[in-house]
């Protein structure tokens, strides 16, 4: 069953999967994939394969992580300008 791509954040379900989540940040399906094994992101495993997110910890989570000035030494500014990660993980 194909899924509909989200044109914008308020297109979303109230929970979705890792390709809605990839479409809407404009990212590939791995880098999606790898932001979700990220502490603190907001997702569930259903069945130990099945990701589903949040639509309203997702929104929690990216108003808390990102515009915060990173500190991390490991190209941390050039993560930062793309709004991956605040800290240091």
């Amino acid at each position: 069953m194909a899924t509909r791509q989200p044109k914008s954040f308020d297109d979303l379900p109230d929970f979705f999967g890792v390709r809605e989540l990839a479409a809407l940040l404009n990212i590939g399906e791995a880098r999606a994939y790898e932001l979700t094994r990220r502490r603190g992101f907001p997702c569930m495993r259903l069945g130990g394969r099945t990701i589903r997110i949040s639509k309203a910890g997702f929104e929690a989570w990216a108003q808390n992580n990102f515009g915060i000035e990173n500190k991390c030494p490991r190209g941390g500014a050039r993560r930062q300008a793309r709004g991956w990660v605040s800290k240091c993980p």
